[in-house]
């Protein structure tokens, strides 16, 4: 047994409830869903919040490029009728009405349950293609017969939203877009019509200082939310939530909160002098120069620290610009463009020709390196890496690590090829990321993005 996150289940109805139906679901002759492999796919994750309808012409373009689309309740059948057949239909509400979710057959679809749900949902599912899922309720695995297949938990808190997410990555998603996750409404509560929520009670909650209309359940969901995605991305999950609601704007909230954190960490580090004696990219001035473009060319100085290697760019005709989210990074005698920005939040038109990150990638943390790699493959076409492969010796300057992700270098390669088409792994710590040339001596085998 394995579990996706780390998070019990809380209960909507009586525990001996869920306990009969799940004595009885896991002993019907279905498959259970089991732990896959990492793969490339991305999983598209729609939920029922009001933002929905602003989102169905890019679900539908996801799924025309071969993305995979999970949709739980009634989702299935409202985004079906907008001519989006989801390719898995997941359901986890134990009580009987959900099986007014289940619309008729189609040749697509294919159905994830748990196997908490009511009798009623598997009458409706009868000859359909049907994969039961366990979710991580207390004594769960009590209740399941002695011989069982290989299986995992999926500990996802509340709601099925969550639980939709912890089963992609359990079928080896790694990249998750969340649609109609909003957890916050103005009007209707979901993009449909949903008798189920009509009555429940209206509360309000403000996240960065906008208010936001919601409900029990709803804030219940945005609080197990934070635990899960920090858990999933802690697993290399890269997760991206669209739209504008309550549980987008907390999402984005964790990304900068951390991004303060770690800016706070390396202000610190700039303070100390014995922090500016080494810029590693000065180290590999002349083999990071001979993999660039010619000048003019701009080039992007992601983690640029001291500036040293920026000034260098710049006077040899480069049009360098220095990327760093401690503002107090540079040396007080250089002066170069300096765009302060958090490399897993960059501005959006932040744009190169080129880009240069020595000694930068291995200070990320273990669930920011996929969002990192991510930014910087959208914002140049070209980077040269030096990446490090030991743990530091400068943060005992504060009493912190810098070295959060100490990782051996194949390791490095495939997460470059998630994002970029060639790599080439040139030995000591050194990598050319590029998406339109690759030389057969040195590339690591295999396409990336």
């Amino acid at each position: 047994m394995q579990t996706a996150a780390d998070l019990v289940l809380e209960y909507n109805c009586p525990v001996a409830q869920i306990e009969a139906q799940v004595r009885a679901n896991s002993r019907r002759s279905l498959p259970w869903l089991a732990m896959a492999e990492p793969h490339k796919g991305h999983a598209v994750i729609v939920g029922g919040g009001p933002s929905l309808a602003r989102h169905l012409d890019e679900i539908a373009w996801r799924a025309s490029i071969d993305q995979t689309v999970f949709a739980v309740n009634g989702v299935a059948r409202h985004i079906e009728g907008n001519g989006i057949a989801p390719h898995y239909h997941v359901l986890l509400d134990a009580r009987e009405h959900n099986a007014a979710f289940v619309g008729p057959p189609n040749t697509r679809t294919r159905y994830i349950v748990a196997s908490q749900c009511h009798d009623a949902v598997f009458d409706r599912l009868a000859g359909r293609d049907v994969t039961m899922f366990h979710a991580h309720t207390d004594n769960v695995e009590d209740w399941l017969p002695r011989e069982r297949p290989p299986y995992t938990l999926i500990a996802s808190g509340s709601t099925v939203l969550l639980a939709a997410m912890c089963i992609a990555y359990a079928k080896g998603f790694r990249k998750i877009h969340l649609y109609g996750a909003d957890s916050s409404f103005e009007e209707a509560h979901h993009a449909y019509a949903q008798p189920q929520n009509d009555a429940d009670d209206v509360i309000y909650a403000t996240v960065a200082g906008r208010t936001f209309k919601t409900t029990p359940w709803m804030a219940a969901q945005v609080e197990q939310f934070q635990r899960v995605a920090r858990e999933l991305a802690d697993g290399d999950a890269l997760i991206t939530v669209h739209g504008d609601g309550l549980l987008p704007t907390v999402a984005r909230a964790m990304m900068l909160s951390d991004a303060h954190l770690e800016a706070i960490k390396y202000r610190s580090m700039w303070d100390h002098d014995a922090y500016r004696c080494m810029s590693p990219a000065e180290a590999h001035a002349d083999w990071i120069e001979s993999n660039l473009p010619q000048p003019p060319a701009r080039v992007l100085d992601f983690g640029c620290g001291t500036g040293r290697f920026t000034s260098r760019l710049r006077r040899k005709g480069f049009d360098a610009i220095g990327v760093d989210f401690a503002g107090n990074c540079l040396d007080a005698d250089v002066d170069v463009p300096l765009v302060e920005a958090c490399l897993w939040d960059l501005p959006s038109d932040l744009k190169g020709d080129a880009g240069v990150c020595c000694d930068v990638m291995e200070h990320i943390p273990p669930g920011r390196v996929g969002v990192v790699l991510n930014a910087i493959a959208r914002a140049v076409p070209k980077c040269v890496f030096t990446i490090a492969h030991h743990p530091d010796e400068m943060g005992a300057l504060i009493g912190q690590p810098l070295h959060l992700t100490v990782r051996e270098a194949e390791w490095w390669a495939a997460e470059l090829l998630k994002q970029w088409r060639y790599v080439h792994m040139l030995g000591d710590g050194r990598f050319i990321a590029e998406q339109t040339y690759a030389d057969a001596r040195d590339v690591v085998p295999g396409q990336g993005k």
